[in-house]
């Protein structure tokens, strides 16, 4: 059975894949867990780092791509913790997670969040990202739906084993490559000059005056490289 469910989820995502026009790999899996999953409305696939670096490789929709970055911004969520233990997280009601995660779970919500299962993507003993899937409606994957989400998050390791492959074959970093978060990693190195600290505390002091201006990291890390923000006045 676990054989015949692995080609059928296979041939789900290679037929969004080929609708995709060959490219997008991680994208074509994400739309295939909102195409089986029942209650699953939108999914994503973000690379981390144990240095905290991230980056979205795929996601269902814009939403998907809104809520990885408020993960990112606010440094907390499931996807977060399911990156750091190395097992699945599964909220059936967000509202009840207020206290693990207080910053998190008040933005989900007020962005139509009630559901979240989180699946790490690891090769052995190495980290490299997470699968989150949300839900609008109470309620996490059971019974063969759970089946069905593992397998899928093996699909989805698969892509992110292909890009780190064609990354390095590239001579690029797998993370930078992905892009989608190259303006936050600019803006750190600068208030890294700027300051004279570390790229750790410089990450950390731009995390925190997004989160103060309940502003994205992307749209204060703009302003930043833009020179429209200082964050040596603002602090």
């Amino acid at each position: 059975m676990s054989g015949e469910r692995r080609v059928r989820l296979r041939r789900v995502v290679a037929a969004l894949l080929d609708a995709r026009g060959g490219t997008g790999r991680a994208t074509a899996v994400c739309d295939a867990c909102v195409s089986v999953l029942s209650g699953t409305d939108a999914a994503a696939v973000s690379l981390r780092t144990p240095s905290g670096a991230e980056t979205v490789l795929g996601a269902s929709d814009d939403w998907a791509v809104s809520l990885e970055e408020m993960q990112y911004t606010v440094g907390e969520g499931p996807g977060l913790a399911a990156h750091e233990s190395g097992r699945p997280v599964l909220v059936d009601d967000l509202g009840g997670e207020a206290t693990r995660w207080p910053a998190f779970v008040d933005a989900a919500q007020a962005a139509g969040v009630r559901s979240v299962a989180t699946f790490p993507l690891r090769m052995g003993g190495i980290r490299l990202g997470v699968l989150d899937l949300y839900g609008r409606h109470s309620g996490v994957p059971t019974g063969d739906a759970v089946a069905d989400a593992v397998v899928l998050a093996e699909l989805a390791l698969s892509a992110v084993l292909d890009h780190v492959s064609r990354a390095e074959g590239r001579g690029e970093d797998w993370i930078a490559a992905a892009n989608s978060y190259k303006e936050v990693n600019i803006a750190t190195g600068i208030i890294a000059g700027r300051l004279g600290i570390s790229l750790t505390d410089a990450f950390a002091r731009l995390r925190a005056y997004a989160f103060a201006q309940e502003r994205t990291l992307r749209a204060v890390a703009a302003d930043v490289v833009a020179r429209r923000t200082d964050l040596e006045e603002s602090g």
